[in-house]
């Protein structure tokens, strides 16, 4: 039950880990300016 559950996270963090890195390359500039907004606003 738990080794399930540890796999199903890691499953998760490495699709957000992915997502992130694509979003981050596919538009480095805007996504850097547009956290930092939204972490200053």
């Amino acid at each position: 039950m738990m080794c399930e559950r540890r796999v199903k996270n890691k499953i998760f963090l490495y699709k957000i880990k992915h997502f992130f890195k694509k979003h981050l390359v596919l538009n480095t500039g805007l996504s850097y300016n547009n956290l930092s907004a939204e972490l200053n606003a």
